[in-house]
């Protein structure tokens, strides 16, 4: 009797001992799942990251700011200025000529009173004399410039005074001398052109003009 005791207690031992050292089966792993609050395996993984540009690539051009242009008005115009400038007195007739174009001024010179007018030009090519200087004392008055209202490249001028040609000593041809002149800027239009010329006469059996 004692014997079966004692072989009983032993195999419950070794049964107890075999129970405890055989490890727990492992759970499965969950899958993902669409149900609300439920985080999936693949959003707890970290974002990839985003390369940064390469230093070689190309940089965007900036575009040129576009021209601003203001808008003042300008037009071609040649100062003619004839010598001497005291003249004598008497009634003249200064013809201009510019190509197929030309304008006759009459001019009285000294300068009647100041109010009356002194000049008047009539033509195709548009011309006017320029009176200044009426308040002064005859032999102080200068004779008139003449304005031509293009930009002709050659002119002639003929000169006469009280109906006899007083033009020896003025060239055939004169050729004026332009600038150019941008009034809205560099880039804009208008382009205009701003003359002068000098033209020297002497009447018949005056000296040379130094």
């Amino acid at each position: 009797m004692t014997e079966l005791l004692r072989l009983s207690c032993s195999l419950s031992a070794a049964l107890f001992v075999t129970a405890c050292s055989t490890p727990p089966p492992s759970l499965p792993t969950p899958l993902p799942t669409d149900e609300p609050g439920a985080v999936s395996a693949s959003a707890a993984l970290p974002a990839p990251s985003v390369a940064a540009p390469s230093a070689s690539a190309p940089l965007p051009v900036a575009s040129a700011p576009p021209t601003m242009c203001t808008k003042m008005a300008c037009m071609d115009g040649l100062e003619i200025e004839l010598r001497p400038q005291v003249a004598r007195p008497g009634h003249y007739e200064v013809t201009v000529t510019a190509g197929s174009e030309k304008a006759t001024c009459a001019i009285e010179f000294p300068y009647p009173a100041c109010g009356k007018p002194a000049t008047r030009c009539e033509g195709t090519l548009p011309m006017m004399a320029v009176e200044s200087g009426c308040e002064l004392p005859k032999a102080q008055q200068t004779f008139p410039k003449l304005r031509v209202g293009e930009a002709p490249a050659r002119v002639s001028v003929s000169v006469r005074r009280d109906g006899k040609d007083r033009s020896e000593g003025l060239a055939p041809e004169l050729i004026p001398v332009y600038s150019e002149a941008r009034p809205n800027g560099p880039s804009c239009p208008p382009v205009c052109q701003s003359g002068h010329l000098v033209g020297s006469w002497r009447e018949k059996g005056d000296p040379l003009p130094k």
